[in-house]
């Protein structure tokens, strides 16, 4: 699953993250983690959370969980956090 920060407008877009889900999730699983991820990235954005926080906390919990692995870019997670 990638993840773009938008918020430069959609043609600007930039790549803030990547995860890969566990390859024991078949596809019906897979797929309801990206419709529960998407959810909680819409929520928070809409309760002022910002999307570094958001994804530092959600994808690192997925990950601890056994979900997946996260992988942040670099270039993007730097720019929102300095």
């Amino acid at each position: 699953m990638v993840i773009f920060d938008t918020t430069a407008g959609f043609s600007n877009r930039q790549v803030a993250a990547k995860f890969i889900y566990n390859e024991l999730l078949d596809s019906t699983a897979r797929l309801g983690m990206h419709d529960a991820i998407i959810h909680v990235i819409d929520e928070s954005g809409m309760n002022g959370t910002s999307l570094v926080e958001t994804l530092s906390t959600l994808l690192v919990r997925l990950h601890d969980e056994g979900m997946g692995t996260p992988e942040f870019d670099a270039t993007w997670w730097h720019s929102k956090t300095q």
